[in-house]
């Protein structure tokens, strides 16, 4: 999944890139991708391979606190959402750049 959304944003010319490390308030975090503006992340995107459910509506984990903690959109791409919609989400994220 997370290699053919790659694809897919590398195809639309995005500057996408995956398996992101970063360090932020002293807490690591591992991005599937990312999406960059300028040599600056603009937009997570969390793959899963699963429905997570919960997690597209707000449950709140590790993860997520330390995501939102870096203030850039996060998008979920999980078996539940079709490649489309989260391209489309993607495209708007980075059209308000």
């Amino acid at each position: 999944m997370q290699a053919e959304l790659y694809f897919c944003l590398k195809k639309l010319g995005f500057d996408v890139r995956g398996e992101v490390t970063s360090l932020f308030d002293g807490e690591r975090s591992f991005f599937d991708l990312v999406i960059f503006h300028g040599h600056h992340g603009a937009v997570i995107i969390e793959v899963k391979n699963n429905d997570a459910n919960a997690l597209r509506n707000g449950k709140k984990t590790r993860q997520n606190r330390k995501y939102k903690a870096y203030g850039l959109p996060i998008v979920y791409y999980t078996t539940a959402t079709p490649i489309d919609s989260v391209i489309a989400e993607i495209q708007k994220h980075v059209e308000r750049l």
